[in-house]
């Protein structure tokens, strides 16, 4: 499932979005597709819906291509409307620690391998949609929406 998330679409962004009340399964579809549309409308996204871990209510584990908008944006429009919300640029490097042990080190602390942070990421990501009672979704809009593909080809061909 993770090979299948992360060859959709070129992704840069992992969200974990929460409610301040104990949203429901279609509530939080609606609230999610909803800032989707007002706030990133160009921004193509896979997402998983996953019960809290108190069993009350539920929240949204994303992946989104380039936001078209600064993180720290989006994530104020979403927590001054919903509640708590990380949002994080995919990029990790391996690196051998000086005990020969190889680690995964976030961005900023060397060069990095986005195609090695894409696939465990995602991998993480798609791992909800395997979880009972799962509920999944995505939307791949402009470039990354497979009619766009078969359009360009047909132009180049």
């Amino acid at each position: 499932m993770g090979d299948w998330v992360n060859g959709l679409a070129p992704w840069k962004c992992f969200s974990t979005l929460t409610f301040r009340w104990h949203s429901s399964l279609p509530a939080t579809v609606k609230a999610y597709e909803k800032f989707m549309d007002a706030k990133m409308p160009g921004v193509s996204y896979f997402y998983a819906v996953e019960s809290n871990p108190s069993g009350d209510g539920t929240h949204v584990h994303a992946l989104w291509t380039e936001p078209g908008v600064q993180r720290r944006t989006a994530w104020k429009e979403w927590f001054d409307q919903y509640g708590r919300a990380r949002i994080e640029p995919i990029g990790f490097r391996q690196a051998r620690h000086r005990t020969g042990v190889e680690v995964l080190l976030p961005r900023g602390y060397g060069p990095f391998n986005d195609q090695l942070a894409e696939a465990n990421v995602t991998d993480y990501c798609a791992k909800y949609v395997c979880k009972d009672g799962a509920w999944w979704n995505v939307r791949l809009k402009g470039a990354h929406h497979p009619n766009a593909k078969k359009q360009r080809d047909l132009v180049l061909v």
